[in-house]
């Protein structure tokens, strides 16, 4: 889980003003919205795609969703220069074992991986190429999430990677409705004041596109939305997720890895509306 979307959202306000260092667009297509946030300085890009719409039981939206998210990783592909011989390798953050904090995983496990598909003469599939890994949490694995990805990058020596999370948000209306994706990198373990290597394009040599949900808040956040500020330390720590997360991980797995699938094997997106 990452502090770093917790911060945009909350700086963005500021950010934006800046006409010399930071250049903001929204646009609504539908019930879902699409902010686009793009630092001058550094080139890096925020996106933030909100659905307007409950995802349970609701095919449309999702797929809707889905094709949005997937033209924006078609941005990414197209600046980061990855074409259809591209190796992508798509990193599944968080523990499984706790269900808000296993999107990377739902993500990982619902990928078409095609790395190992090769003709008879050695040249790789037309389909896309495309790998994944779940890294676990240092507290069950013992290793970090960074020591994971960089192995795995000397093996696999993608041109991408791809980052899917559980992110924290400050502000409760975001918690469970929205698609956060950068090419900034993402700090694992941030988002709970537990932040490890971060793992961005600097620290790994290789191009990160992060993805992320946020499903939980600390309690402070909530209390302090409704006005009370002298809280507890041991309430205001309390780190909680939605009632129906169960359903939640569900869909936004299902609609990130679709999304992921579309634009690495070239199922072109388009928009519905």
């Amino acid at each position: 889980m990452s502090r770093f979307y917790r911060e945009m959202w909350e700086e963005a306000g500021e950010t934006v003003k800046n006409e010399y260092t930071s250049h903001s667009e929204k646009k609504y297509f539908g019930k879902i919205t699409v902010q686009m946030n793009e630092n001058k300085v550094t080139h890096k890009s925020f996106f933030t795609v909100l659905s307007r719409d409950e995802l349970f039981e609701n095919v449309d939206q999702k797929k809707k969703l889905s094709n949005e998210l997937s033209l924006i990783l078609d941005k990414f592909f197209e600046k980061y220069f990855i074409g259809e011989q591209s190796k992508i390798l798509v990193v599944g953050l968080g523990n499984e074992k706790i269900t808000a904090d296993s999107l990377g995983c739902g993500v990982s496990d619902k990928l078409t991986v095609t790395s190992h598909m090769y003709d008879d003469l050695g040249v790789r599939n037309e389909y896309g190429n495309l790998c994944t890994i779940k890294t676990g949490v240092s507290g069950i694995t013992g290793i970090e999430s960074f020591d994971i990805i960089q192995s795995a990058i000397k093996t696999v020596k993608p041109d991408l990677i791809v980052a899917v999370d559980t992110l924290s948000c400050g502000k409760s209306e975001r918690l469970g409705c929205s698609i956060q994706i950068t090419d900034n990198g993402i700090e694992p373990g941030g988002g709970v004041n537990n932040p490890k290597k971060k793992l961005t394009s600097d620290s790994l040599h290789v191009p990160v596109i992060a993805i992320g949900v946020p499903f939980v808040i600390y309690v402070k956040t909530i209390l302090a939305e409704h006005g009370l500020t002298h809280i507890n330390d041991n309430v205001s720590s309390l780190v909680v997720t939605a009632k129906d997360i169960d359903f939640l991980i569900k869909d936004y797995s299902e609609v990130i890895s679709t999304a992921i699938n579309n634009s690495v094997h070239k199922k072109r997106a388009y928009r519905y509306f």
